[in-house]
Order: structure tokens, then sequence, then C-alpha cells
């Protein structure tokens, strides 16, 4: 029993540590897509105008 809950905790602390990781890569690429539309925009921008 003592077994089994070390390794619950232990995949629970995994399965956070990855999501976590997993909203930091999400936050990172949509930061990054939100700069490139703007490096894009600016771009069209100065371009036509």
């Amino acid at each position: 029993m003592a077994t089994r809950k070390v390794s619950e905790a232990t995949g629970t602390s995994n399965f956070l540590q990855e999501l976590e990781e997993w909203y930091t890569w999400l936050d990172n690429t949509l930061v990054l897509d939100a700069l490139m539309q703007i490096a894009t925009d600016e771009a069209e921008h100065s371009s036509t105008g």
C-alpha cells in the first residue's frame, strides 16, 4: 500500500509537470505566433505605404 501511494504521488507529480510544460509550450507558441502576425502586418503596411 505504501508503495502504491508513492507511485501514485509520483505519477501525479509527473502529470502536473507535463501539464505545466505543455501550458508553457502552448503559451510560448501563442506569443511567437502573435509576434509573427505583428511582423507580417507591419511588413504588409510598409510595402503598401
